[in-house]
């Protein structure tokens, strides 16, 4: 374009409307969108929760508009991702390996086995389990990003979104269920609530949900395959990986060797989180339609906090009143819930950080050549009317 365009008005002749509507159009069609390109501070402002975006990862367009490119990282980019990923798998694989010494000197060593689940499956010994975590680090720190390395995000994917967090919302409800009515909702106390190793039905109950939400913790690695399978990666983060690798380890000491009372509140608590957080997930893969509706995902971000804060007030109370229950699995449940808080501390000062750091390009380049006022409006309704028409989706 040679010559500046006239500021537009609602007085402006629907010949110069056109006109600048046709010049506009291109325009705007050349600011390709693609959020895989974002800058890792925009894509990883709102903790780990909003990370999981990648379930809503349908990108609306309007029928008018030629479809979006895929993303295409450059060679150099792929190798910064792996690098970033396998640092983060090195430090996960760390903290369970630590945790797997841990369980097995303090706590098996020195704490008697529940006889009621000696039989059971993937109780015996807890190094399948180490086996199992440690693959799923190096599968989606490792192994993912290398097979996706010349590959396109795989598409299609919304289907399988949707069933996967109707699952995990019917499940962890479930889950919360059973362990309040075997003694959360009342029977329990919160303050000191020593194991029942009979074969009462409560306590057959909260045995049967503790060993249910074990399992429940290896479904939560879906997460990051989808992750992966997105080529999300900025979202792979240290937090993410060790706490889904940390969890199934530290859940399975607590069912072997106490399977109730005290130590079963943080599980009681993460379940009731998992509810919250999957039926986000579900609503936002819904589509554009009902996104305008989740306005409270800002809080999610803050029930995750609360969550790790109640997880170490809860094993901290136990240890210092001397509660008669196993304190080797509480200072566990303690150690775990300092590294989880000091890891999402750390985390969302980052994102706040880059948050802060973070600008918005396509707007100012339209407002600096259509004499945009300062306010970030269009001046004029046929440009504003193009301008949504071609941007609408990404603000969706």
């Amino acid at each position: 374009m040679g010559m500046t365009p006239k500021p537009l008005t609602e007085k402006t002749s629907p010949r110069d409307l056109n006109s600048c509507q046709g010049n506009l159009t291109p325009l705007i069609m050349n600011q390709k969108h693609d959020p895989d390109n974002e800058p890792d501070s925009r894509r990883r402002q709102d903790h780990y929760i909003d990370h999981k975006v990648h379930h809503s990862d349908h990108k609306h367009q309007d029928k008018d508009l030629k479809p979006l490119k895929d993303h295409n990282s450059t060679p150099s980019e792929d190798a910064d991702n792996e690098n970033k990923l396998w640092s983060n798998g090195c430090g996960a694989a760390l903290a369970i390996l630590f945790l797997y010494l841990y369980g097995n000197v303090l706590v098996m060593d020195q704490m008697p086995v529940d006889p009621r689940v000696q039989s059971w499956y993937f109780v015996t010994s807890p190094t399948p389990i180490l086996l199992i975590s440690l693959a799923y680090i190096a599968g989606v720190t490792w192994a993912g990003p290398r097979l996706m390395r010349h590959r396109q995000p795989i598409k299609n994917l919304k289907s399988v979104m949707i069933i996967y967090n109707a699952f995990q919302v019917i499940f962890s409800t479930y889950l919360f269920y059973e362990a309040g009515m075997a003694g959360w909702f009342g029977s329990y106390s919160f303050l000191c609530q020593p194991c029942d190793f009979s074969d009462s039905p409560s306590a057959v109950r909260m045995l049967h949900t503790a060993y249910w939400y074990n399992f429940s913790k290896f479904v939560d690695f879906l997460d990051t395959v989808f992750f992966v399978l997105n080529k999300k990666y900025s979202h792979i983060s240290l937090l993410h990986v060790s706490h889904h690798a940390l969890m199934p380890l530290g859940v399975w000491y607590g069912v072997r060797h106490e399977p109730g009372g005290q130590t079963t509140f943080f599980g009681f608590l993460n379940t009731f989180v998992h509810i919250v957080m999957y039926l986000y997930y579900l609503l936002a893969a819904l589509g554009p339609r009902v996104r305008p509706f989740l306005w409270w995902k800002k809080y999610l971000t803050s029930l995750q906090m609360v969550q790790f804060v109640a997880m170490f007030l809860h094993a901290a109370l136990t240890i210092v009143t001397g509660c008669p229950v196993g304190i080797q699995l509480m200072k566990l449940v303690f150690g775990l819930a300092v590294i989880f808080l000091i890891l999402f501390t750390d985390f969302y000062i980052k994102a706040y950080r880059d948050k802060m750091r973070g600008t918005i390009t396509c707007v100012p380049k339209l407002s600096s050549i259509y004499n945009q006022e300062q306010n970030g409006q269009i001046n004029g309704k046929a440009v504003d009317a193009v301008y949504k028409k071609s941007f609408s989706h990404k603000f969706e």
